[in-house]
């Protein structure tokens, strides 16, 4: 999602409604550009209006975390990026949790492999309680 956009579309609800019904709890909300706000009281109107849109379609007491965060632009000889600088919100909070989020998407395998686990546990259980 974008600050400037911060709402969900029609397509968005449908998508979170019905074809990802009962995944909430998979869900990496991002909310990207952040560097592009000017001021904190922006940054929360446009965390809060996702957060109202998605109250709305997630059947959770709370929603899934938000990840404000930014892409850098640009990029040195050696790879690595150029940080740009925002007098109004601090971009190195954004760039850890930018990384926060890049580990968070790397386990999704192993989150996988946690669930199937602990599915054919409950399998067995309830196969256990069957069989007494």
């Amino acid at each position: 999602f974008d600050p400037d956009k911060p709402g969900t579309t029609g397509e968005t609800l449908e998508v979170l409604t019905k074809s990802l019904a009962g995944l909430e709890h998979k869900y990496l909300i991002v909310l990207n550009k952040v560097d592009r706000l000017t001021n904190s009281v922006d940054l929360a109107r446009a965390e809060g209006t996702l957060s109202w849109a998605l109250s709305k379609v997630i059947p959770q007491n709370d929603i899934p975390t938000i990840w404000s965060t930014y892409v850098p632009r640009g990029s040195c000889a050696e790879g690595q990026p150029i940080e740009e600088e925002n007098e109004f919100l601090p971009l190195e909070a954004f760039r850890r949790r930018r990384e926060d989020l890049v580990y968070e998407i790397t386990r999704a395998k192993a989150r996988h492999w946690d669930n199937v686990i602990t599915s054919f546990e409950e399998t067995l259980r309830q196969a256990e309680m069957m069989a007494v």
